[in-house]
């Protein structure tokens, strides 16, 4: 007969491994050009959001504003259309103006519209690309490799940076 007592049983074996990171991010260029700056290196931490590279942005701030200024003169005329549209429609029922006034007023400011609506796809595309001229870093985490260089000419897809998640790591080895 023997009394049971509470107590730690150790047992184990001894394993050799490598650890890795669970999630290695690879940052590619979204646009084409020329890098002109660098803020990070190899072996630096990095969070999430924080600007990693810049690329040359007079080309992609030239066509935002361009865009902007496109988008601003279509809304004008598509106000001054449907301002048109309402005073013919008035016009109209009072017997002022022949249908087919009515009728050429409607189809104008329906176009119009539609030049507005796609002013403004234009200003959302050339928002997208001015804002694809700094690259951010998508996760927390150390900068594993640095593929360019400053000033460097970089093409579209082209790798930049990997990225590791270094706060959950994983182990891999081999257990008899």
């Amino acid at each position: 007969v023997h009394k049971v007592e509470a107590g730690v049983i150790e047992s184990g074996i001894a394993i050799s491994g490598n650890l890795r990171p669970i999630e290695t991010v690879s940052i590619r260029a979204r646009i084409e050009g020329d890098l002109v700056a660098l803020n990070v290196r190899e072996g630096d931490f990095v969070r999430e959001g924080q600007v990693l590279a810049e690329f040359e942005a007079s080309e992609q701030e030239a066509a935002l504003r361009s865009a902007q200024a496109d988008e601003l003169a279509a809304r004008t005329e598509a106000s001054t259309a449907q301002w048109n549209l309402d005073q013919t429609k008035e016009l109209f029922t009072a017997g002022a103006v022949a249908e087919r006034d009515l009728r050429a007023a409607e189809q104008t400011a329906l176009t119009a519209k539609a030049r507005y609506a796609a002013a403004e796809s234009r200003v959302k595309a050339a928002s997208s690309l001015q804002r694809d001229t700094k690259v951010v870093a998508p996760v927390n985490g150390m900068v594993e490799r640095r593929t360019v260089e400053n000033g460097e000419r970089v093409t579209r897809g082209a790798q930049l940076f990997t990225v590791v998640r270094s706060d959950v790591l994983e182990l891999a080895a081999a257990v008899p």
